[in-house]
């Protein structure tokens, strides 16, 4: 299993709405002001042909009041699928700071490096990223990528089936 800070990173990171829609805490446009530093999550999607993509995802840990995530839309994965995108805002409990504190436990810094900050405007994220203590993040989240696409395509598969047999 993914492992509950993992689990957590993926469910709150609005990596579901991000992919393939919803409501739950969408934003409809990027939020004003400074977002503060901008951490990458990438995730990659395989099939069980063994066929990978990467989806990209924004993390703007230390924003405020809230953390903020952002995926952008139409990057391909599974050969013919694209993202839904999305600008998130993960949920109330907490006051958000579960996604936070999670993160922090995986290995970002308890608080925001200074003199680091995203754009204020546009649909443009930055163009750099921060890599956490000792680059201690990147190995946790790739597992939860890894886990997250060997689920998704289970569950497709199943559905394939069942939809086959329904139709047989």
């Amino acid at each position: 299993t993914a492992g509950p800070d993992l689990s957590t990173v993926v469910d709150q990171s609005g990596f579901f709405i991000g992919m393939w829609g919803g409501t739950r805490g969408r934003l409809a446009h990027r939020p004003v002001g400074t977002l503060g530093p901008r951490y990458t999550i990438t995730y990659t999607m395989t099939l069980g042909s063994g066929h990978s993509d990467q989806v990209v995802q924004y993390v703007f840990p230390y924003a405020e009041p809230r953390p903020i995530t952002y995926m952008p839309a139409h990057q391909k994965y599974w050969k013919t699928y694209e993202t839904e995108g999305a600008w998130f805002v993960p949920p109330h409990e907490f006051g958000g700071t579960l996604f936070r504190q999670t993160l922090i436990r995986l290995g970002l810094p308890e608080n925001a490096p200074s003199g680091i900050q995203s754009p204020a405007t546009g649909t443009d994220v930055g163009t750099g990223s921060v890599a956490g203590k000792n680059g201690s993040l990147a190995i946790p989240l790739s597992i939860a990528a890894a886990v997250v696409g060997v689920t998704l395509a289970a569950i497709l598969t199943r559905r394939r089936r069942t939809r086959q047999s329904l139709h047989a």
